[in-house]
């Protein structure tokens, strides 16, 4: 051992001995060990060679979406931001109209309210997607408010976007009851954020402003010299829905508080203000409403309420929503694409296993589907919600459904695996706003089978399975307009059956007076009242291109003589060969209806259809349409309900499409479906009505348009049946899918969300 010294004698010696010899098991073990590892680690190597479990986890949303060319926009794209900020410079510089920028607009300057994008006229978009002319200009429509009438108030034209920069202008003619071409009146300005401005700074604010003793002793909230935070009031605007007998133009101030849940515990102050005059000046009070009790001005309100001093309750409830002790904390199912999402998004473009279709966001009429393409051949070219009716409230949102679309949580509104992308409106204000998040597609499951069967074997042996699964595309948006929440979602399926659903959520329109919560359960309990929805839908569906019928196809059992036989069913199929034979669809039989291509069969010799299955048909919705289901002919200048510039108290759903009596026999067709949910208030739509309850829908599936069912195509089946060597052994056939899912993807959220802060673009 080293002492310190330089010398060997400072270095213990160590004797080296020699190893023993290793025993013949000992070899044997470390050779079967030896292999063991080998053929485990070719085993792992063999594995990941053929399921790359790791990479499969590796998705992102860039996978499988290709940004839109601004530069080249496809045919129904939305206006670009190049092109929306050209058509607002080119009518800006236009002196004739002598317009004021949105946001210094008065009452009376003229302003641009909405710019969106104006399809072309269809039958040269055909011939244009068929390669046969040109791609067609693009087209804005613009609706441009007037209010220095030197015009009529409201008018709408049409903008060429050329690609050679330069730009023209033609008027668009606005569709009346009487007459296609004459402008719309006065009264059918749209309330928009220009004339609220107005109503706030000329009645509202004077109103809260001698209301402040009031406010503060029955609610302890003003608007008035408030604190943020604290006792603030909240205000908002909506439209009268109701015609009572006067004519002009009206607008309710609802007094709500600040808290989360406004409309549900609702303060029981709602002032009418007429607004029909050009002058705000001239603006007044019509009605008051405190305690469901009428005033016809603010001075006989005070009087009343000074008659009741030393009576005042302030208002309190129970706003405590949050889960129970006995919640568990636990995470529910979620949705995943275990070996990446299975449809492609190209600008505005979407694959998804044997359809594509386009989609855009307009601000009037929201989420639309255009050139809707199953196996390469067209069966929509457009669906798209037109006009939302609530009958049972008075109190109409003047926001329309496409600027209303707001930020979806994720995980929430959509799950985590959808795919979430922005939209860009032009609509009150001066400039374009992009909203993030607010359109979301995504893949789910029926979470039965599509269709199945078992065939049991005679001997009692194994027999024959073969199901297919439920796999459907969704494209959802959800708008917010007023107090409801609309959930529209437009599903396809492998079948070639396309599925548009609405459901409504949000808060119920109660309006008491309510001291606590008790008083308020007992007047929901007594204001039970049947709150309904009633929505139109634009399906313009083209089989074997656009030479088409309509037929309504009725089911009615006869009566048999036959012992022991039960009503046989007689269907009886009606073509509707003009507009004046669409007839109100009755309760008492079933109905179908079918759109169809006359000279077109399919293999096995049968007329090609597609058919509309109403699955929400509330016979009481015909007092708003004309039916359920029926069908025009296709007119570009009938082509849309300008619903956002429609006359207080008119809601007759398609008023003057159906007035001109013409021929529907071979023609290109649109077909109107109308669809509607009604729903029994009671105290478990608090703090918001289920949305589960509150749904309606309608199919557009095929008919005899294929030889046999498109699912027999589909990878997403499973067939098993016996072993032709052996029936003891079963034989399994996946169609080359691996049904093991390895793979689950980290969520991804709701981790951010923006609170709905639009982009200024």
């Amino acid at each position: 051992m080293f002492e310190g010294d330089d010398d060997e004698e400072g270095f213990e010696l160590v004797e080296l001995t020699e190893p023993k010899p290793t025993s013949a098991v000992a070899k044997v073990l470390c050779v079967g060990v030896s292999i063991i590892v080998i053929l485990l680690l070719v085993a792992v190597i063999y594995i990941f060679a053929k399921y790359p479990f790791v990479e499969r986890c590796k998705f992102s949303d860039s996978d499988v979406i290709t940004p839109r060319d601004v530069n080249n926009p496809g045919v129904f794209d939305d206006l670009t931001l190049s092109e929306y900020y050209r058509v607002r410079d080119f009518l800006m510089s236009n002196s004739e109209f002598n317009l004021t920028a949105f946001d210094h607009a008065s009452v009376t300057s003229n302003y641009v309210y909405v710019v969106e994008l104006q399809v072309p006229e269809k039958g040269f978009v055909l011939s244009y997607l068929d390669g046969n002319v040109e791609k067609p200009p693009r087209v804005a429509k613009v609706t441009i408010v007037f209010g220095n009438n030197t015009k009529p108030p409201v008018l709408q034209y049409l903008v060429s976007l050329p690609d050679n920069n330069g730009l023209n202008m033609t008027i668009k003619p606005i569709p009346g009851p009487d007459t296609r071409t004459i402008p719309l009146p006065s009264i059918d300005k749209p309330l928009d954020k220009v004339i609220t401005k107005y109503l706030f700074s000329q009645i509202i604010d004077n109103i809260t402003e001698t209301l402040y003793q009031v406010l503060m002793q029955r609610f302890n909230l003003c608007y008035h010299n408030c604190t943020t935070g604290e006792n603030c009031l909240r205000i908002e605007l909506f439209q009268d829905n109701k015609d009572d007998g006067y004519s002009g133009q009206f607008v309710w101030a609802r007094f709500l508080s600040s808290d989360a849940l406004p409309y549900t515990f609702p303060l029981g102050l709602d002032i009418l203000i007429d607004y029909t005059s050009p002058v705000p000046e001239q603006w007044s009070i019509k009605q008051i409403l405190l305690d469901n009790k009428g005033f016809t001005d603010i001075d006989s309100l005070l009087e009343q309420q000074n008659s009741q001093k030393g009576q005042e309750h302030v208002t309190t409830y129970n706003r405590d929503f949050h889960p129970g002790p006995d919640t568990s904390p636990r995470h529910g199912p979620r949705l995943i694409d275990p070996e990446g999402k299975r449809y492609t998004i190209h600008g505005q473009r979407v694959t998804y296993s044997k359809w594509n279709f386009d989609f855009n966001m307009s601000p009037s009429y929201g989420l639309r589907l255009f050139n809707v393409k199953f196996h390469g051949e067209m069966i929509l070219y457009e669906i798209s919600l037109q006009q939302i009716l609530t009958p049972h409230t008075r109190f109409v949102s003047p926001r329309l459904f496409g600027e209303s679309a707001y930020e979806l949580v994720r995980g929430m509104d959509c799950p985590d695996n959808a795919v979430y992308l922005d939209s860009t409106v032009f609509i009150n204000s001066e400039r374009p706003k992009t909203t993030q998040n607010n359109i979301c597609i995504f893949e789910t499951s029926g979470n039965s089978p599509y269709r199945r069967h078992y065939q049991r074997n005679s001997d009692g042996g194994s027999g024959v399975y073969f199901g297919t699964d439920d796999y459907y595309l969704v494209v959802r948006t959800i708008a917010t307009v007023g107090l409801f929440d609309y959930i529209l979602d437009y599903m396809l399926r492998d079948s070639g059956e396309v599925v548009v659903k609405v459901s409504t959520t949000g808060s119920e329109d109660i309006r008491f007076v309510m001291d606590n919560i008790n008083a308020f359960a007992e007047q929901v309990w007594r204001a039970e009242s049947l709150n309904t929805h009633v929505f139109a839908f634009k399906a313009d569906i083209d089989i074997n291109g656009t030479s088409n019928r309509f037929s309504h196809v009725a089911y009615d059992r006869q009566p048999t003589s036959v012992l022991g036989r039960t009503p046989q069913a007689k269907l009886t199929t009606t073509a509707i060969s003009s507009e004046n034979l669409n007839k109100k669809v009755g309760p008492g039989n079933f109905q179908s209806f079918y759109v169809y291509n006359n000279g077109a069969t399919n293999t096995n010799g049968q007329t090609r259809a597609y058919k509309i299955i109403n699955n929400s048909p509330v016979d009481g919705y015909s007092t708003y349409a004309n039916g359920q289901v029926f069908s025009t002919l296709h007119k570009d200048t009938e082509a849309n309900i300008d619903f956002h510039l429609r006359k207080k108290g008119q809601h007759q759903i398609l008023p003057y499409m159906l007035s001109d009596n013409e021929g529907l026999l071979d023609v290109d067709l649109l077909t109107w479906v109308i669809v509607g949910s009604s729903h029994v208030t009671s105290m478990e739509d608090i703090p918001s009505s289920p949305a589960v309850q509150n749904t309606c829908s309608f199919s557009i599936a095929p008919h005899n348009y294929m030889a046999q069912s498109a699912t027999i195509q589909s990878a997403d089946s499973i067939w098993i049946r016996p072993s032709v060597d052996d029936e003891d052994n079963l034989m399994i056939e996946t169609f080359g899918r691996n049904l093991e899912t390895t793979c689950f993807h980290k969520t991804v959220g709701p981790f951010e969300y923006s609170g709905n802060k639009n982009k200024v673009s």
